[in-house]
């Protein structure tokens, strides 16, 4: 099932393909035999999406005119089944996306039947999105999350607690607590990207949010730490230094070496031609990056 790319050498990390617009169409990820392939209709809209790997296929096709998606799993690309079919319906500057699960044969069976995502303009340049999990028409499961700042640019993030666990909330209740917070210098280029503590409250109970489709979920556990990156750029806007602190919360009795944890940087060198390597300063590690233009 899994093709080889022309080009791509044995210890390479990850490898791109662009089209003429410098959309992303194929992205190969070597270490976890991935392939992911994009294709877009002429106003650069994607309209599929196709990973392989070697636990099987997943393709979604999206459909902007209608704005529908259908996403198809199975071993291979000839033996697709219907996984999940999702519309998303604007009303004025929100927006609601709803998917239907469909149980797989050889799978699992799955939490939830039918997934409700709605975006809310809180004001300003505040998003919220709401997400309910439903079996059977009742809600199982809800998560909300905020962002400041319009994307890509996005100042601060983070989730909302929610007043009942698994209750269906309409309204813009809740506590908002950040977990993220980013600057960016007067031309827009990111300077400063800093990840915060998980409050005690929530120390105990981690945070899982599900992709639309039900395929993907990401767990974000307790953290105790503050971590800083901040960029250093060029006139040109292109990277040169990338360095990282961590702020640790430890118990008054830890060893004192526990709090020594020291920054790790990445230095960056180009030419003319673009980017040529970056070097960790901690563990001496070297990646070299080749472009191919046409």
């Amino acid at each position: 099932m899994m093709r080889l790319v022309p080009g791509v050498a044995a210890d390479t990390i990850d490898y791109t393909e662009l089209d003429r617009a410098g959309y992303a169409t194929l992205t190969v990820v070597p270490a976890f035999k991935q392939h992911a392939y994009r294709r877009y209709n002429r106003k650069h809209q994607l309209i599929s999406f196709t990973s392989e790997t070697e636990w099987g296929v997943v393709q979604t096709i999206f459909e902007p005119a209608t704005l529908t998606t259908t996403t198809r799993v199975g071993p291979t690309l000839a033996k697709l089944a219907l996984y999940q079919t999702g519309h998303t319906t604007q009303h004025g500057k929100n927006s609601e996306y709803e998917a239907f699960l469909l149980a797989v044969p050889g799978q699992a069976a799955l939490p939830v039947s039918r997934i409700l995502e709605r975006t809310t303009v809180v004001g300003g340049d505040t998003l919220r999105l709401d997400v309910l999990g439903y079996r059977d028409e009742q809600v199982v499961k809800a998560e909300s999350y905020y962002a400041i700042g319009h994307a890509p640019r996005q100042r601060e993030g983070g989730i909302i607690v929610l007043p009942t666990a698994g209750h269906a909330h309409r309204s813009l209740e809740g506590h908002y607590i950040p977990n993220s917070r980013s600057t960016y210098n007067a031309a827009g280029w990111l300077t400063s990207m800093q990840s915060l503590p998980t409050p005690p409250q929530l120390a105990a109970k981690p945070v899982t949010q599900t992709s639309a489709d039900g395929l993907s979920r990401v767990t974000t556990s307790s953290s105790t730490d503050t971590t800083t990156t901040t960029y250093l750029r060029n006139m040109h806007g292109q990277l040169l230094r990338e360095e990282r602190r961590s702020t640790y919360v430890l118990p008054s009795d830890a060893p004192p070496y526990s709090k020594l944890a020291g920054p790790s940087f990445t230095q960056y060198n180009y030419l003319p031609n673009g980017l040529l390597h970056s070097k960790s300063g901690n563990q001496g590690i070297r990646y070299e990056y080749h472009y191919t233009f046409y």
